[in-house]
């Protein structure tokens, strides 16, 4: 359970179900359903939790931050809504101005006022680290979809070539990359067309190395081929002397 979170402002499944009037077993339905309906970066809102009965059974119910019960409740009744809505503004309000016990001693009333103090911030530094991560989530996916997919620290077989096979052929560049066993990962390239196909990529910061590698070892046969040991003796078009290489990504 996630502690950071429930200290937090939050009401849990079964106050929604008190509120509402609904069974939570139904509640519990209507927020498996929403799950399976949302992004993963727009599930940050509810926490799976459990809670402990009368009869010491455990039993399982979800704890939600105010976006993720508006959200949950859009499709209940005006009147559920209302409640909720309500409820959602005492809590804030409680978290904004906090009831503090009378206390003559200014000494320990000063003491109490700080603790209250401490509490505040950190409630409200909960919000803010809770909001981060969900913002941070978002532009992952953002960034990833502004990739085409390909993921951070990779690049795709034709960026990996225009940058670091210069003067080689793809063909020969990709078997270079291979016989070196060059990192790949695999992942869904997104087309503008929208079309979704699989592919791989490489690993950026092993790419240079390898290119270099590769060449260093290559002999230059003629003036314009050269033959390559790692590729069993097999010629290639590429001419050393005429050929700028690209400096490797910096770490």
């Amino acid at each position: 359970m996630d502690n950071h979170f429930i200290s937090a402002i939050s009401m849990t499944s079964r106050e929604v179900a008190e509120l509402t009037g609904k069974r939570h077993a139904d509640v519990l339905r209507d927020i498996d359903r929403l799950l399976e309906s949302l992004n993963a970066d727009l599930r940050l809102g509810f926490k799976s939790s459990t809670y402990t009965d009368s009869t010491g059974k455990s039993n399982r119910q979800f704890i939600l931050d105010r976006d993720s019960t508006y959200c949950l409740v859009a499709g209940y009744d005006a009147n559920a809504r209302m409640r909720i809505i309500k409820r959602w503004q005492e809590l804030e309000a409680a978290v904004v101005t906090p009831t503090a016990p009378t206390i003559n001693d200014p000494i320990l009333a000063a003491l109490v006022h700080g603790l209250v103090e401490i509490d505040r911030l950190k409630q409200q530094q909960v919000l803010i680290t809770r909001k981060t991560e969900q913002l941070e989530s978002r532009m992952e996916h953002v960034e990833l979809q502004h990739r085409n997919g390909v993921p951070k620290g990779y690049l795709s077989r034709s960026q990996a070539h225009g940058l670091y096979g210069v003067g080689l052929s793809e063909k020969v560049f990709h078997l270079a990359l291979q016989r070196l066993e060059v990192p790949t990962t695999p992942y869904i390239h997104h087309a503008e067309d929208g079309n979704e196909v699989a592919t791989y990529g490489y690993l950026e910061s092993d790419i240079a190395a390898a290119v270099q590698v590769f060449l260093d070892d290559a002999i230059q046969a003629t003036r314009y081929m050269c033959e390559s040991p790692l590729l069993e003796g097999k010629r290639f078009r590429y001419n050393k002397s005429t050929v700028t290489r690209p400096n490797p990504p910096q770490q």
